[in-house]
């Protein structure tokens, strides 16, 4: 019996949406425009970023990661591979007598490092995501696919994108998005401005960020905190013990009671890692920036 054609029609879409959908590419380029050919897949891996280790592990590639950064302390069992140094102070002796496969790298190690790796033969895979959070699904993407761990992990990798886009559809209709700044880990008032994943989170979660009016990452001065008048305040912190003593320095700061987030109490602790890593992690990131939102946004339509 011959079928419909308009059924016939539907599955040929949808055969082709699957088709582009998911990376057919067998040559990949890095972020330095070095080309990689796919074809075995490593079998020892160097990690030389927290983030970088958190997505391997999450398409399921921990198993062939043989060393990390000191600083590469999630899933737990990263803490366990051995150590070839810091992000920037990389102990290339140590890689080189490991042997890896392939080494991955990212835009906050030296560029002059990654050359050398290079000049001694190894494989290194450079990736950029630190400018938005599609350069992190991007990024994440390349990895499985270099890996061969693609067909494990792209259900996985799609489903944070739809929940992502899950949230930008609910803040779609918000008039008024809270002005938010929100203080880095570090010390001080540093934080980030446009062209940043982070900023780029906070306007998915539905918010406005207050420290767009400058670009990458910069510490903020009192006076351009003041005039921005945030509504809410999130300060990034490893712990909740860790939070409060930020919090008391942000208290401290003169004329800090005259803004919003201060006057209303909307200082609000958010883990570091979660967000100042461009990681599987920054989804939760988001719906947890969008749940603080809505709820401040609520509040306000019922004073």
């Amino acid at each position: 019996m011959r079928r419909p054609s308009s059924l016939l029609l539907f599955q040929t879409l949808f055969f082709t949406l699957i088709f582009l959908t998911y990376p057919q590419e067998r040559v990949i380029k890095d972020s330095l425009g070095e080309t990689f050919e796919i074809s075995s897949p490593p079998r020892k891996i160097v990690s030389l970023s927290p983030a970088i280790t958190e997505i391997l592990y999450f398409i399921g590639a921990g198993e062939k990661v043989i060393a990390v950064t000191r600083y590469c302390d999630f899933p737990e069992e990263a803490k366990k591979k051995e150590k070839i140094g810091g992000i920037i102070d990389i102990d290339l002796e140590k890689i080189l007598k490991i042997k890896p496969d392939i080494v991955f790298a990212t835009r906050g190690n030296p560029l002059e490092v990654i050359e050398r790796m290079k000049s001694f033969g190894l494989k290194v895979f450079a990736i950029e995501i630190e400018r938005s959070v599609e350069d992190i699904f991007e990024g994440m993407k390349k990895i499985a696919m270099v890996t061969g761990n693609w067909e494990k992990s792209k259900g996985k990798i799609l489903e944070l994108e739809r929940r992502v886009k899950k949230i930008e559809k609910k803040v779609e209709s918000r008039k008024n998005k809270p002005k938010t700044f929100l203080k880095l880990g570090s010390e001080g008032l540093w934080t980030c401005g446009k062209k940043t994943f982070i900023n780029d989170i906070i306007l998915k979660a539905g918010c406005k960020n207050i420290s767009d009016f400058k670009e990458g990452w910069f510490e903020i001065n009192i006076e351009a905190l003041i005039s921005n008048n945030p509504d809410m305040i999130i300060v990034l912190s490893k712990n909740e013990k860790d939070f409060y003593s930020k919090r008391k320095f942000l208290l401290s700061i003169p004329c800090i009671s005259t803004i919003n987030a201060v006057k209303e109490n909307n200082i609000f602790y958010l883990n570091s890692d979660i967000v100042e890593r461009p990681g599987p992690r920054i989804v939760e990131a988001i719906e947890k920036i969008y749940k603080i939102s809505n709820e401040l946004i609520k509040e306000n339509e019922d004073l």
